[in-house]
């Protein structure tokens, strides 16, 4: 039998080890829900409708302590590892839920990006071909194959000038809520002087890209925005971000520069990312989300009664029996 005197010694100590643990996690269990709910309050109540912006993006990269594979690779796609290179140079509009991308390929092809209320689409053109030809068009909320590399295309558009609220393309608040994610802790901590709340993380999703042993870290202060991030991946890279702001629109902070390192696991090799992000003062038109900005009919998705793969299909069954009509024909010729 235990007597009562060691039965409370067992609490005492059992409270001061809890209390210990729940020190060195940041706070306890309650503490960090709380403060997570504040956080997922606050990203669920930003608006973008308000935002109408064109920026002037300029995307460097450049390599450290590369194995000589990987400089070869680099070689064959035109890009000198000695030095930073250049591998965008776009512009980026903004206007409420409409975003756009556009610029010059590495194969000189002129494209847009874009996605507005009602659809998303691609279109390129070259200097051979003036006229724009559409590359993806898909209507918003479709579930497809198609509508999803549309998605990802776009996501980069929104996510850049964005990027205060965005994790690898994804609203913050869309993160938080997803099945994929799994909370592991959320504390607060002063950094430089500045009040930040850390939240840490896993998202795992069935299909890439996903984070592990993740962080951001976010301010408070400044509308709740990022100020730095870490996760690492499966193929073995570690990834930092750092965010620096210098503009407002719309109320929400637009970023300056977005500098990301990714680090090999298990290799010495390195490389450093930099967006930088010009805001212009140029204003942004509605009509520049829309195809008949381009010179191209708006698309009639009422007319379509089944999904795109639908036309794939009986594109390949009309060439299936045109091929079985051509061998018949040479058959009774012969």
């Amino acid at each position: 039998m235990f007597s009562f005197k060691t039965l409370r010694h067992a609490f005492v100590c059992g409270f001061a080890v809890v209390f210990f643990v729940g020190r060195l996690r940041g706070g306890t269990g309650e503490e960090s829900d709380r403060l997570f709910a504040q956080v997922c309050q606050a990203h669920a109540e930003l608006s973008y409708a308000e935002i109408s912006l064109r920026a002037h993006v300029i995307l460097t990269r450049s390599f450290t302590n590369l194995p000589e594979s990987a400089r070869a690779h680099w070689k064959k796609e035109g890009v000198d590892t000695d030095r930073p290179h250049v591998f965008s140079d776009s512009m980026f509009s903004i206007f409420g839920e409409s975003a756009r991308e556009s610029g010059v390929d590495r194969k000189g092809m002129e494209y847009v990006k874009c996605r507005n209320p009602e659809y998303a689409f691609l279109i390129a053109r070259s200097e051979r071909i003036p006229k724009y030809a559409i590359q993806l068009l898909e209507k918003n909320g479709d579930e497809s194959r198609l509508a999803e590399r549309i998605k990802d295309e776009v996501a980069v558009v929104i996510s850049v000038p964005l990027a205060g609220f965005y994790m690898i393309g994804i609203p913050l608040s869309e993160l938080f809520d997803s099945l994929d994610f799994k909370l592991k802790n959320c504390s607060e901590l002063v950094q430089n002087e500045k009040r930040l709340v850390k939240v840490e993380f896993e998202y795992k999703p069935l299909r890439p890209p996903r984070m592990l042993d993740a962080y951001i870290l976010i301010n408070p202060m400044e509308n709740w925005r990022i100020e730095q991030y870490s996760y690492s991946q499966v193929a073995d890279t570690h990834v930092e971000g750092k965010i620096t702001y210098r503009s407002m629109n719309g109320g929400v902070p637009i970023p300056s520069k977005i500098t990301q390192i990714g680090l090999g696991s298990r290799s010495p090799a390195t490389s450093e990312t930099v967006w930088d992000i010009e805001v212009l003062p140029e204003q942004v038109d509605a009509k520049e989300f829309f195809l008949s900005h381009y010179g191209l009919p708006e698309p009639n998705f009422a007319q379509r009664m089944f999904g795109g793969w639908a036309y794939y299909f009986l594109g390949a069954a009309v060439c299936v029996c045109a091929s079985f009509g051509v061998s018949r024909w040479r058959r009774r010729a012969r």
